[in-house]
């Protein structure tokens, strides 16, 4: 019970809940309890997502009026495989910050600790998604047209709202929930790694570029939609 509740521990004392995970690494059911989290959000995204789909599902019906149907059923079945792509996405995200560590940092480079890391540095991720579906909520789902209107600005777009493609998504990765978890990932590797804390930023700027390119390759996607 203890390694779940420092999930949100690690929010407001981050180096305490790091100096446990360095001397006992813990990542497979706090991973469960998010991938649980997951499924939650990914319940309630459901009417936005077929809402962001009209168009596609509109073009299928007129070659198969079945399509709809199974677009949604399919929709809906699909969010309870949410724990298995979020064990996939730690164990990726823990890769990556194996990699970085060898490369630009001189202190101990331990993979499950570093699983534990990337464990307990996702929550700010779920929180964004929350503050994405509080905006969605509050705007309705008659305001969801396509893919694009599923990421509400919430960063720096809230500076270029008229921006759509890679710049759109690049600048909505940026925001204070990414940077909360950059700065997590930071103390968690300067602490379970011993390395030093320039080091340590360095590593945690660079896999978050790294998260913020994928982002804006993602929009620059759902744009050509």
């Amino acid at each position: 019970m203890g390694a779940v509740l420092d999930l949100v521990r690690v929010l407001f004392s981050p180096s305490v809940v790091f100096e446990r995970l360095r001397e006992r690494p813990v990542w497979f059911v706090p991973a469960i309890v998010l991938g649980i989290i997951a499924t939650v959000l990914g319940y309630l995204f459901v009417p936005f997502r077929l809402a962001s789909m009209s168009g596609q599902m509109a073009k299928a019906a007129a070659q198969n009026p079945n399509a709809p149907a199974q677009i949604e059923s399919f929709t809906r079945i699909a969010v309870f495989a949410s724990p298995i792509f979020v064990l996939i996405f730690l164990v990726i995200v823990a890769g990556v910050l194996w990699l970085l560590v060898t490369l630009l940092a001189s202190g101990e480079t331990r993979f499950k600790t570093l699983l534990s890391v990337a464990t307990y540095t996702a929550l700010p991720a779920f929180l964004l998604q929350v503050a994405t579906l509080v905006v969605l909520q509050m705007k309705g789902v008659e305001s969801v047209t396509g893919p694009l209107d599923l990421q509400p600005p919430l960063g720096l777009n809230l500076l270029a709202p008229n921006m759509s493609g890679f710049m759109s998504g690049v600048l909505a990765a940026i925001n204070p929930f990414t940077i909360w978890g950059m700065v997590l990932t930071a103390i968690g590797i300067q602490v379970t790694q011993r390395t030093s804390k320039g080091s340590a930023y360095a590593v945690a700027i660079i896999a978050m570029l790294i998260g913020v390119l994928f982002g804006g390759v993602g929009a620059a996607l759902a744009s050509r939609g």
